[in-house]
């Protein structure tokens, strides 16, 4: 009997990206179906947020791509500089810190490619994070 081709192992979930901060984990489905809705975060005007990047069920050697945009303007973009890893994990990066001083509704959307169904998902909304204004 000859020895058959090795397959490629299927990732254990639909692929995803996540935000992480103190006020949790967030994310808004899973390739690009939104089934969660966009979570909403509201920062503290006083302070930061330090914000990280992950991902789930996504394809190997592949990295994520994200932005940052104030409503109105662009803020920050920038690539995940990590590639996806066999076991279809993109282990968290730092992605910098929100600062309270700059009031506003930033959106965060993330570009990346998923493992099992290779589905290539652009500009996913993946967290809106509300800084209010100092009254």
């Amino acid at each position: 009997m000859a020895a058959q081709p090795a397959q490629a192992a299927a990732c254990a979930t639909a692929g995803h990206v996540y935000v992480r901060s103190a006020a949790g984990l967030h994310q808004s489905g899973y390739e690009g179906n939104q089934q969660f809705g966009v979570p909403v975060v509201v920062l503290s005007p006083f302070g930061s947020l330090a914000l990280s990047i992950g991902g789930n069920g996504l394809r190997k050697d592949t990295s994520i791509t994200f932005q940052i945009s104030k409503f109105g303007e662009y803020w920050f973009g920038n690539n995940s500089f990590r590639l996806t890893g066999s076991n279809c994990v993109h282990n968290e990066v730092s992605i910098g810190s929100l600062s309270g001083s700059e009031p506003g509704q930033y959106l965060l959307r993330a570009t990346y490619t998923a493992g099992n169904s290779g589905t290539f998902v652009s500009n996913e909304p993946v967290v809106l994070l509300v800084i209010p204004a100092i009254p």
